[in-house]
């Protein structure tokens, strides 16, 4: 199906994005609470395919996401480069290069902007009190996929938060 080129019909209006939660292994974890707002990409590359884009899908993905004081996408890859632009408030990020051996933090304010490498994991915590809004915007329709660091995988499992084979959530009964 070919999006439409009616401008109007590619319009995504803030006040109606649903936010979706659950929709990430981490992001009912304590650290991780957030809800996600896609805006432009498909449901391919994340671990909920019902999350859902209001835009039709291009050559990238684009997303925000919403959280409080101490929160924030714990660390994770994409096979594409990821581009980060706080919206509100103060971010950490944090990054491990495997490639380089590279590990390193820094802050970023509202309105920088950081371009993180394929295959680096990177994380970002709101250390600003209140709520934050996140945007992020991924290279390729699919958003690169997504990886979570071994740290991740197992602070889900605890949680009873796992990934089937082909990387879609699952939730325990019991969770």
């Amino acid at each position: 199906m070919e999006a439409s080129r009616k401008v109007t019909d590619r319009i995504a209006r803030f006040s109606e994005l649903r936010r979706d939660v659950n929709s990430y292994l981490d992001d009912t974890l304590p650290g991780h609470v957030r809800s996600a707002m896609m805006l432009i990409g498909t449901s391919k590359g994340r671990n909920d395919p019902n999350l859902s884009s209001p835009l039709p899908p291009e050559e990238f993905t684009m997303g925000l996401q919403e959280m409080t004081t101490g929160n924030g996408p714990g660390l994770h890859s994409h096979r594409t480069v990821e581009v980060f632009m706080p919206l509100s408030g103060t971010w950490r990020l944090y990054w491990i290069d495997d490639e380089t051996g590279e590990e390193g933090e820094d802050v970023l304010a509202t309105w920088d902007v950081v371009s993180v490498p394929a295959n680096v994991w990177r994380g970002l915590e709101l250390t600003s009190e209140g709520e934050g809004l996140l945007l992020a915007v991924r290279g390729g329709a699919d958003g690169g996929g997504i990886a979570w660091h071994p740290s991740v995988l197992e602070e889900a499992a605890r949680h009873g938060r796992t990934l089937d084979d082909a990387g879609r959530l699952v939730v325990a009964a019991d969770s």
